[in-house]
C-alpha cells in the first residue's frame, strides 16, 4: 500500500511540473469577417467565434446560397523576446484553411 502511494504522488506531481510555464488563452473574439476573395479595407464585419457565415442559408426562399470563400483575420501580438513556442489550435475549420 505504502509503495502505491508514493507512486501515485510521483506520478501526479511529476504531471504538474510538466505543465509548468504553460498558458492557455482563448482568441476567440474581436475577429474580421468577409465574404469574397478580396481582401480590401472595407465591409468587414467584427465577430466572435465560433462563427458561421452561412447559417440563414437551410432558411432562405431561394436556393442559391453562397457557397465560396469566406475570409477571417485577427492581429496577434506576441513577444518574441520570451524565447517560447506557441501553438494555435483551431477547431472547426471547414475544408480548406490558409494561415498568413
Amino acid at each position: 500500500m505504502r509503495l502505491f502511494a508514493t507512486l501515485f504522488f510521483l506520478i501526479a506531481f511529476s504531471s504538474f511540473s510538466q505543465d509548468e510555464g504553460r498558458s492557455m488563452k482563448t482568441i476567440n473574439s474581436n475577429w474580421s469577417f468577409k465574404l469574397g476573395k478580396k481582401s480590401d479595407k472595407v465591409d468587414w464585419q467584427r465577430i466572435n467565434l465560433p462563427h458561421s457565415w452561412n447559417k440563414t442559408d437551410p432558411f432562405d426562399e431561394e436556393k442559391d446560397y453562397y457557397r465560396g470563400i469566406g475570409r477571417y483575420k485577427r492581429k496577434l501580438e506576441i513577444d518574441k523576446s520570451d524565447n517560447r513556442k506557441w501553438f494555435l489550435h483551431f477547431e472547426g475549420v471547414n475544408q480548406i484553411a490558409k494561415f498568413m
